[in-house]
Parts: C-alpha cells; sequence; structure tokens
C-alpha cells in the first residue's frame, strides 16, 4: 500500500487529514546482494535488515555507504536509495557491518519531498523515528533540519 492510499484509507473511515502524520525513519534498510534495486522479487536466503539502531542515518555516513555504490533517485517513491554491485558494499574497520546490496534510506531531499507532499494533500504533519538517528557527528542533525524545511507551511 503507497502513502495516498494509506492516508485515503484513514480518511474514509473519518479521520481528518489534518489529524494524520506521515512517518519517516532516520534509517535505512538494507537488502544484502544479489539484490540490486527496488520492486524486484527477493532471492531465496537473502538477508533483509532494518534495524534502526545498526542502520541509523549517522551510521550509515560514518559508515561509508551513502559515499560508495550508486545513488538513485526514484521519483515515484520521491526517495533516494543506493545499489552497490554483485559483491555488495561492507565497510572495513572496526564498525564492520553487514553487507549492503541495495539500501533504501531517508535522506534531506526525501525529506523535503515528503514534506511538500504533506502540505499540498492538507496532512497534518508527520512522525519521526528516532530523531538522534539523523546526526552523523552528534552535533548536526541534517535530517531535522530537512524536516523542518520541508514541514513549514508557506505563507501562513
Amino acid at each position: 500500500m503507497d502513502l495516498k492510499s494509506s492516508v485515503q484509507a484513514y480518511v474514509d473511515k473519518g479521520v481528518p487529514r489534518s489529524k494524520i502524520g506521515i512517518g519517516i525513519g532516520f534509517y535505512g534498510m538494507n537488502y544484502g546482494p544479489p539484490t540490486d534495486g527496488p520492486r524486484k522479487p527477493i532471492p531465496a536466503g537473502v538477508r533483509v535488515q532494518s534495524n534502526d539502531t545498526e542502520w541509523a542515518y549517522g551510521n550509515l555516513v560514518r559508515r561509508g555507504y551513502l559515499s560508495h555504490g550508486t545513488e538513485t533517485w526514484d521519483p515515484v517513491a520521491r526517495q533516494h536509495w543506493r545499489t552497490y554491485g554483485s559483491g555488495g558494499y561492507q565497510p572495513a574497520g572496526p564498525e564492520a557491518a553487514s553487507t549492503a546490496g541495495y539500501l533504501s534510506y531517508e535522506d534531506t531531499a526525501s525529506i523535503r519531498a515528503k514534506g511538500e507532499w504533506v502540505i499540498a494533500n492538507g496532512i497534518g504533519g508527520t512522525i519521526i523515528w528516532l530523531i538522534n538517528y539523523g546526526s552523523p557527528d552528534g552535533r548536526s542533525n541534517p535530517l531535522m533540519d530537512a524536516a523542518k524545511a520541508g514541514f513549514k507551511v508557506r505563507g501562513g
């Protein structure tokens, strides 16, 4: 079910649009190799991971997941995703984590796009799953900055 039909299901049950909040997770979802993109069957035995702590945006930055692979913008989902080739990508060193084949995640562009969609469709706002996960360095939080910019009502 996509976001538009999910919102409509609530509206059809009597929930006012202004009381609905869409969810945004400050973490990614990893599909191990050889998975190489969205809307494809996941081969048997492929590990799918969405542990919010392990795949927190800050970890994606620090561990190099967002500086490796090929980034693609999905114009339908209005979200970035990355692929890492047949062998995938696994960070080296003490923070070594799982091998990524296809990684779906929120970033500043996707959060701004969701904010624009929420405003254009009269939705109440957003619910963010773990605000501190948007900080790659413990000081800045580019994902919260994007939420502030994207969900701000213009001219109101």
